[in-house]
């Protein structure tokens, strides 16, 4: 079981690095939504848990 969550938590990670999550100074087109949506986003990708 901590095998599978190890993996999710590493597949979370690299969709954040993919979709820049971390980058709030981005703030132009697709990246002003997710910055608004953030931790909505965040939320809906750590509670599929």
């Amino acid at each position: 079981m901590a095998d599978y969550k190890e993996q999710y938590n590493a597949f979370i990670e690299t969709l954040q690095s993919i979709f820049m999550m971390d980058h709030e100074e981005l703030d132009f087109g697709i990246y002003r939504i997710m910055n608004y949506k953030r931790d909505e986003i965040n939320d809906f990708l750590k509670c599929a848990i």
